[in-house]
């Protein structure tokens, strides 16, 4: 069985991209499995914890805030990265995407800020490197025991353009997100032919998926299991392409798999919004860094416009306009 997770970052905000993150794992039997408890040994539940050599497997919201705990989410994100690839740790954020990114996504070259950075991005930003080879070493030992083996780590940026004409074309952003879930969905159907059980984050407040996942895979029969107060699931395909497809409230919480997708997404989001920094640091000297959600993204944008620094064509590229 492959059992997979689901989540985003980025969904808020008014500057970055949205990025939805999968991780999916191959486990023995056909039930699925409380992923901390057969990864105890390298993974933990809590964000603080005693054993500082347990990697800390939680809602990425948890770890990161504010600016601090950038490096246990960066030590969680690449260790798993090495896990999954039997690779070191990538060296720049262009390696990063080169293992994560679905085929095609996404389009740097046509953001000033983003086209020319990714292989000057070297990894890891912060985290220790001695850290991170232990804490993967640690993780593949834990998991060939466990007889699981992670299939996908994979990751979807949607950059503001991009995000802006999709959101357009579905009248919402939830449309443009379930799109991005969709996408990581068939994309680890193409890299594994297993059943799946497919965890995500509920969207909001929604309830009812039926008619979204029937327009996602419009030949693969979409069964309703249940649609309750904080969980909703569904199963669609057959035999070896069968899917079982959860929304559940809180779904960080619930799984590992979610909780390390959130943190992959994350830690994507963030290295965007690094070099967007650094672009637009390297042409307003002096102006701060900004995390691109709704108050100090303006704030962020009323000092490039103030400073000349901004060009028409460069802010409708810039700006989320939902």
């Amino acid at each position: 069985m492959i059992q997979a997770g689901i989540d985003e970052a980025g969904y808020g905000p008014v500057l970055g991209p949205l990025v939805a993150a999968l991780a999916a794992f191959q486990t023995p039997g056909a039930a699925a499995l409380d992923l901390w408890k057969a990864l105890r040994g390298a993974v933990r539940k809590q964000a603080r914890g005693a054993d500082a050599d347990l990697l800390p497997v939680v809602d990425s919201k948890k770890l990161y805030r504010g600016g601090a705990g950038f490096a246990a989410l960066e030590t969680v994100a690449l260790a798993f990265s090495c896990c999954a690839s039997g690779l070191d740790a990538p060296r720049d954020g262009a390696e990063f995407l080169a293992r994560h990114a679905l085929p095609g996504a996404p389009p740097l070259g046509r953001y000033p800020w983003y086209s020319r950075g990714m292989v000057a991005l070297a990894l890891p930003l912060k985290a220790d490197p001695e850290a991170v080879r232990g804490a993967a070493a640690r993780l593949a030992r834990e998991a060939a025991a466990a007889g699981i083996r992670p299939v996908r780590l994979a990751v979807f940026p949607l950059l503001e353009a991009e995000f802006n004409e999709a959101a357009a074309r579905h009248d919402s952003k939830a449309g443009a997100l379930f799109d991005l879930n969709a996408e990581l969905i068939l994309d680890l159907r193409r890299a594994a032919a297993a059943p799946l059980r497919v965890l995500c984050d509920r969207h909001g407040g929604r309830r009812r998926y039926a008619d979204l996942i029937a327009r996602a895979f419009p030949l693969a029969g979409v069964r309703v299991l249940h649609e309750e107060n904080r969980r909703s699931a569904y199963e669609f395909g057959c035999d070896a392409e069968r899917c079982e497809l959860i929304f559940q409230v809180g779904g960080e919480r619930h799984g590992l798999e979610v909780a390390l997708a959130s943190i992959l997404a994350k830690y994507t989001r963030e290295l965007f919004m690094e070099l967007l920094n650094r672009f637009f640091q390297a042409r307003v000297a002096g102006i701060r860094p900004t995390a691109g959600y709704y108050t100090d993204g303006r704030r962020f944008l009323l000092d490039l416009e103030q400073a000349g620094a901004l060009t028409a064509a460069e802010r409708e590229l810039l700006v989320r306009r939902r």
